[in-house]
């Protein structure tokens, strides 16, 4: 199950999240945090681990935003029901038909 759900997290991660620029000010404090011992340095990761990095933004090359809802480029329009106004207690979801 664990592979599964990393697996969902890098396929959403390569469709909407993005390797910021690093700004002047960002790279000055990267290296003032160094500078004083915050080891390790981790790069650009999405790994939620001990130490700097460098995170990811939902904006891309271009300056355009990107949210979950931009997802829904890649569904199956005719499997998609949408109820306004509606209140949910649990989502389902299959893997029947992949």
């Amino acid at each position: 199950m664990s592979d599964e759900v990393e697996a969902a997290y890098g396929w959403v991660e390569k469709k909407v999240a993005f390797k910021p620029p690093m700004l002047g000010w960002q790279t000055a404090l990267k290296d003032g945090l160094l500078e004083v011992g915050e080891f390790p340095y981790n790069g650009f990761t999405y790994d939620h681990i001990n130490g700097t990095k460098i995170g990811g933004t939902i904006f891309d090359d271009a300056g355009q935003r990107h949210t979950a809802a931009n997802l829904l480029e890649y569904s199956n329009p005719n499997s998609i029901a949408v109820y306004l106004h509606a209140t949910v207690h649990k989502i389902l979801f299959t893997t029947k038909g992949i």
